[in-house]
């Protein structure tokens, strides 16, 4: 098995501009390395305004669908590392595929102003 991937698929339920989870969502970063987003969790996807989803990409999009709820659960929890939650994202996306530009672009983004949204 290559590492990191998602363990499992992105099941949910729309509710309104929230996709919120109908399973869990696991994801391994290395053998013994695994991290739960719960079934219930709300995420509303990678955040980008509707203006950079042409240089972005739709933020919805397969690649990054998952590393997205991964990371915005990551942020939701009090006290877990900012700097470790966008790593996490980072590795997750280039895990989905993601080539490095966009992957490093979307990190960048996270870095600089992931600050204003976490909990």
């Amino acid at each position: 098995m290559k590492y990191p991937y998602f363990m499992t698929p992105f099941q949910g339920l729309w509710e309104g501009k929230y996709f919120v989870l109908s399973s869990p969502l696991f994801w391994c970063r290395k053998p013994g390395d695994i991290y739960e987003v719960p079934k219930g969790f709300k995420t509303d996807g990678a955040s980008i305004p509707r203006l950079l989803w042409t240089i972005a990409g739709d933020p919805w999009g397969k690649k990054w669908r998952r590393p997205a709820c991964l990371h915005d659960y990551l942020y939701s929890i009090p006290g877990f590392n900012r700097a470790l939650a966008d790593r996490l994202f980072y590795e997750a996306m280039r895990g989905e595929g993601l080539r490095g530009t966009k992957a490093v672009l979307m990190w960048l983004a996270v870095r600089s102003c992931g600050w204003m949204f976490k909990k």
